[in-house]
């Protein structure tokens, strides 16, 4: 595991776009939408890519043409797919934490390192599967982050919708809670799904007694964001989503693998942590 140091601005207020799977080179890759999502990042603002960036099928590989390689863009190789990332990110270099590698690029690191390739381009720091980055603030850790990419993605059975979106939201905070204990968020790529899981430990009471018998009420409060350890229940957990989407253009007579298994619709976006004064105040979904 990698540990990334990053300065926060100095005013202590900045939003941190986290967003990956973007698989450039399938033809199912929603380019506009990570171009819309380049475009409104503003000038204080980070992020941090979390992995299969690149789609990283070659034209030997037997999967090819189901994949659907987007020829109208001619990102026929991983070298070009990587190429292309750069030019796009190009208005953020220098405003990148931190580059993961996903399940996608991994399968050719024998070979080239296409993840730390795109982060040095973007002079950027390559994180590995999985990484802490301890944001600073005036020289000082403010909070920290677990990123992975992962290789897992949370689901139900339950019937009622409501009780379906409780049961993932319990199974991300659950798969990753233990993960790392001085992180004030965790959050996992990979599973194509955008989710948000808040700390929970404000909205539970516990009881005291003083001496003179006085019996009391109160709820847990949130923690110094930069202690040694942070209980589970006051931590941020989430899944970063995706921008490939589910279904070949018509008329395309290409054939994705997201359609050809049945997978569910997928919202296309990312996820934005709004920092404060140092302090990471709120994780928001960010659907294009």
């Amino acid at each position: 595991m990698e540990v990334v140091t990053w300065a926060l601005p100095r005013s202590g207020d900045c939003s941190i776009y986290l967003a990956g799977d973007f698989h450039y080179g399938a033809l199912t890759c929603s380019r506009s939408s990570i171009r819309q999502m380049i475009s409104g990042i503003q000038k204080n603002d980070l992020l941090i890519l979390m992995g299969d960036l690149i789609e990283a099928i070659t034209p030997d590989d037997r999967r090819w043409q189901t994949t659907s390689v987007a020829w109208q863009d001619k990102l026929y190789t991983p070298q070009e797919q990587a190429e292309a990332i750069v030019r796009d990110l190009k208005s953020v270099k220098g405003r990148i934490p931190v580059v993961l590698a996903g399940n996608h690029c991994w399968k050719l690191m024998n070979t080239v390192c296409f993840p730390e390739i795109i982060a040095t381009a973007l002079d950027s720091t390559y994180g590995g599967a999985a990484c802490v980055v301890h944001f600073k603030l005036r020289g000082k850790t403010a909070f920290r982050f677990h990123l992975m990419h992962g290789g897992w993605t949370p689901f139900s059975q339950a019937k009622d919708v409501v009780q379906a979106d409780a049961n993932i939201r319990a199974a991300l905070k659950q798969k990753l809670q233990d993960q790392m204990g001085d992180c004030i968020a965790h959050f996992a790529g990979h599973g194509h799904r955008l989710i948000v899981q808040p700390p929970t430990a404000h909205r539970q009471l516990y009881i005291n007694t003083s001496e003179a018998g006085k019996i009391t009420q109160h709820y847990k409060v949130t923690p110094q964001q930069n202690a040694s350890y942070i209980h589970f229940d006051s931590r941020w957990y989430g899944m970063t989503g995706s921008f490939l989407k589910l279904y070949s253009p018509p008329g395309s007579k290409a054939i994705g693998y997201a359609e050809m298994v049945g997978l569910r619709p997928n919202e296309i976006g990312c996820l934005k942590a709004t920092i404060k004064g140092g302090q990471l105040v709120n994780v928001t979904k960010v659907v294009y």
